[in-house]
């Protein structure tokens, strides 16, 4: 399907929808069916990343940049989404060896 006719209505895959994502970071979509209207101010930060991962083959659904301690407080950089199986499994079993966290659930599993 050519990128031009795409719509959340007429994708037909997961690359379909991982593309509409990143147009969507990028402002070339006005909604999200994880969220309605534009990115959170916060993603800016982020988003260069955001689009490289989704046209990497992982459809991100929600994320948050990472926020240093101060005043008691921190956030933790992460993302979610969705992608196949291959992928999920090459991802979290690359990071075994460093700092990010990666959990990877099938898609019957509600998360557990």
């Amino acid at each position: 399907m050519k990128a031009e006719q795409l719509s959340w209505a007429t994708a037909k895959s997961l690359v379909d929808l991982s593309e509409l994502t990143a147009k969507w970071l990028l402002g070339h979509v006005e909604d999200h069916p994880c969220q309605h209207g534009p990115p959170d101010d916060e993603t800016k930060k982020i988003n260069q990343t955001l689009v490289r991962i989704n046209r990497s083959g992982l459809m991100t659904d929600t994320s948050q940049p990472g926020k240093p301690f101060h005043g008691g407080n921190a956030q933790r950089a992460c993302f979610s989404g969705f992608c196949e199986e291959g992928l999920a499994m090459a991802v979290a079993s690359l990071t075994l060896s460093t700092n990010l966290i990666v959990l990877a659930f099938p898609p019957d599993s509600g998360g557990r």
